[in-house]
């Protein structure tokens, strides 16, 4: 196999790699974002873990209240799209949802 052929071989084969990666990066964004959306004020916090048990290429952290160890926060984002798409839900005493703000960098 000569060099340009190897060459041209390579970068094709990278430029693929890419497109695969952009391509499940968006997907890992869209996950965030839909999920994100079938939240709302006043929704349980056992409906939201519930749903985002279900993803696939994203990810969520769920932090507790230092005073009354109850969860308090809910960070769902992608370390494919390096976290640059995020859903944050604050939940209230009674385990509710108080906000739900999906945000981007973009």
């Amino acid at each position: 196999m000569s060099k340009s052929m190897f060459l041209k071989l390579a970068g094709g084969m990278l430029f693929l790699c890419m497109l695969l990666y952009v391509w499940i990066a968006n997907e890992a964004r869209k996950e965030v974002y839909f999920l994100c959306g079938n939240f709302v004020a006043g929704t349980r916090l056992d409906d939201v873990q519930r749903q985002l048990n279900t993803i696939n290429i994203s990810r969520y952290e769920q932090f507790k209240d230092a005073k009354t160890g109850q969860i308090s926060l809910i960070h769902h984002s992608s370390a494919l799209n390096f976290h640059l798409f995020v859903c944050e839900i604050k939940f209230d005493d009674n385990k509710q949802a108080s906000s739900v703000n999906y945000r981007s960098i973009f």
